[in-house]
């Protein structure tokens, strides 16, 4: 293309990323020859992309090609490399080398596994303003490529061509591109300026920088200055600036399935919509940064196929956001324009300083002290930032692409007191529920304790009485830690024996009930209640997962369940069972198909009780008393590994690691291990 125009010092980030000088730097912008194009208006998003293909059931590796300072011997090597499809060719370039195309024809379309090493060299399109792309990969091909950069290449889509002939500027991908520290720079397109990919593309550490989808007949669509996706890409730690699209997506335009994590979108522009990014198909945004774009709304999305966690779209021109509300937002986000619904904070002075290099391989916009992205992120955190330093680096990651080293100021936490409140009833029909009946049924002056840590508790920390005609008693006051709220049985016969609670800051728990049976009640099921006497129950453990903190047991009655297993005459409804360990009730009691002699039950187990041996009662609603009753019920601590189940366990012990006592009413009692 002749020498170029010598324009390395306008351009907006140096190649500092390189780790060289361009002395090769200069050369022309992309001024459009007047081409009239066929418009082209793509309708339809692609179905979703294969698996990635496997090249042959064990792909050989060829030698590494180190190749000259010269073009024809990288055709040579391209040529070479597609010979043997069945092997995976590697190509080292000259370090630093500047790789001119002077044949309008170009590099080979790439129709095997290559992977190009490019070691801080330069490959351009040299013809001037010739049109023709970079690199074109097959259905059948593949190629890696890294620390590279491509510069200059460019198509347009003339009259009845397709989106092949005027699709990416530098690349068009149709089967598996992958990208780590290339540089796009200067590149141009009718549709996708750097980029046109329908296939499967992984992009890191890379910058797409002054990529143009502004060539071609104005009456046609120019779409995504750096990016057109109909496949699948994947965007980690790269940044694109600086790159314009005459009609939508300055930066991308997305019609297929994307993710971008770690990544900075800045400075780019559109004439149309999203002048960041307009998406049209699946799009899944994780840290990024989203700033400074000239257009109508940076991120535009068409549809709700779109997510979008802990990052950041600030201080764009004319809009920050345009996308359906019911996309789904999640964690926290930042936003300096109140458009970007059920983002979570917003600030008109973000807290971003100018785009520079602060590391990395790539460009970023550091984060001051004050910004409100300092320590704001929710939920999952990747190890790193986009220039590769950990997260987090404070109480918590940052929002957006930059982690601040060292985290914003740690504020003093505030502690907000809690309370707790139950009631103290006379249970008429003794089933253990605070029926509407017995609303008014309270007992009055009933004393309670409040003590410190878990039951039954160090220190005395406070006491009442119950009081009016709903048998009410409260404890307010309660900083953040573990309790114990017992009644005085030596006053009166209260159930259950206490209540165990753990408070944070600023909770408010209710319905912490306490009953007294009544011993003249004769519930309806009082002859259902007599059934258990002679039963042969034992009770089984199972595992405790870490994650759910969800304990699953089940009480084997070696016959079928009573009311669940089996009906009784005139009694036609399910039973309703509850077990307890310590004062832990189950939500849930019930059969699982297949298993109608166990009933299974499910406890949702507060941290403070792995390690404990609290006791374990099941009740029958009608029934006064338990109707299983067992003291000291080893629960072990799903973080540690637990003893194998041993034949000489003790009774707790052994059901603890998931085995059944075999003749528990004998000296000769054994545990029976699964």
């Amino acid at each position: 293309m002749g020498q170029k125009n010598n324009k390395c010092c306008h351009m907006i980030i140096p190649l500092v990323i390189l780790g060289l000088l361009l002395s090769a730097c200069g050369g022309g912008t992309l001024t459009p020859t007047p081409i009239l194009p066929t418009p082209v208006s793509p309708t339809s998003i692609p179905s979703p992309m294969t698996p990635w293909p496997t090249w042959t059931p064990s792909p050989t590796w060829t030698p590494i090609v180190t190749i000259p300072c010269s073009i024809n011997a990288l055709i040579s090597a391209i040529h070479s490399a597609n010979t043997m499809p069945g092997t995976v060719d590697t190509i080292d370039l000259t370090p630093g080398c500047l790789y001119s195309i002077t044949s309008p024809s170009g590099l080979p379309t790439i129709t095997s596994p290559i992977v190009i090493n490019g070691n801080g060299a330069i490959i351009q399109n040299g013809t001037g303003f010739g049109e023709f792309r970079i690199f074109l990969i097959e259905n059948t091909g593949s190629l890696t490529l890294s620390d590279l950069t491509l510069t200059n290449g460019k198509v347009v889509i003339g009259p009845n061509e397709s989106a092949i002939d005027g699709g990416g500027g530098a690349i068009y991908n149709s089967n598996i591109l992958i990208l780590n520290g290339v540089v796009f720079d200067e590149n141009g397109a009718t549709l996708g300026g750097a980029l046109y990919n329908v296939g499967n593309a992984i992009i890191t550490n890379s910058t797409f920088l002054s990529n143009l989808a502004t060539l071609g007949d104005p009456n046609a669509q120019q779409l995504g200055g750096a990016i057109y996706n109909m496949g699948q890409i994947s965007i980690n730690n790269s940044t694109f600036t600086n790159n314009q699209a005459l009609d939508d997506g300055g930066a991308i335009r997305n019609f297929g399935g994307m993710t971008i994590r770690n990544s900075t979108i800045t400075g780019n522009g559109s004439d149309g919509l999203g002048s960041a990014i307009y998406n049209s198909g699946n799009l899944t945004m994780t840290y990024t940064t989203i700033m400074d774009n000239t257009g109508n709304f940076a991120l535009h999305s068409e549809n709700s196929s779109i997510s979008i966690k802990n990052s950041i779209i600030a201080n764009n021109n004319f809009g920050d956001c345009s996308y359906p509300l019911s996309s789904t937002i999640l964690e926290e986000n930042l936003s300096s324009k109140h458009d970007c619904f059920g983002f979570t904070i917003y600030a008109q002075v973000p807290g971003l300083d100018p785009l520079s290099y602060n590391g990395g391989q790539t460009f970023t916009h550091s984060l001051n002290l004050n910004s409100p992205a300092v320590d704001a992120a929710t939920g999952y955190c990747p190890p790193t930032d986009q220039r590769g330093v950990t997260r987090p680096e404070g109480s918590a990651c940052d929002l957006g692409a930059y982690e601040l080293i060292g985290g914003g100021p740690t504020p003093e936490p505030t502690v907000m007191l809690s309370s707790v409140e139950g009631f103290i009833f006379n249970d008429i029909n003794n089933n253990g529920i605070r029926d509407t009946n017995e609303v008014t049924a309270g007992v009055n002056g009933a004393h309670i304790s409040l003590m410190e840590g878990i039951c039954p508790g160090t220190n005395l920390i406070s006491e009442t009485w119950s009081t009016s005609l709903e048998g009410l008693y409260s404890f307010d006051t309660l900083s953040p830690g573990n309790y114990c709220i017992l009644p005085d049985l030596s006053q009166q016969t209260l159930l259950p024996a206490s209540h165990e609670i753990t408070v944070g800051n600023d909770e408010h728990l209710i319905d912490l009930n306490f009953y007294l049976p009544d011993p003249g009640a004769q519930s309806s099921g009082s002859d259902r209640c007599q059934i258990f006497d002679n039963m042969n129950l034992s009770l089984i453990l199972l595992p405790l997962p870490s994650e759910t903190m969800v304990l699953p047991l089940y009480v084997d009655m070696n016959e079928k369940v009573p009311g669940l297993g089996i009906t009784y005459p005139g009694d036609p409804d399910p039973w309703v069972y509850r077990a307890f360990l310590g004062s832990v009730e189950s939500y849930r009691c019930g059969l699982q198909t297949g298993f109608e002699e166990r009933l299974y039950c499910w406890l949702r187990i507060p941290p403070n009780l792995p390690g404990t041996s609290p006791e374990f009662s099941l009740y029958l609603d009608g029934c006064r008393l338990p109707i299983f009753y067992l003291s000291g019920i080893y629960i072990a601590d799903p973080h540690q590994s637990g003893s194998a189940c041993q034949n000489d366990l003790n009774y707790s012990e052994c059901i603890a690691a998931g085995g059944s006592i075999k003749n528990k009413d004998t000296p000769q009692q054994t545990c029976d291990c699964p």
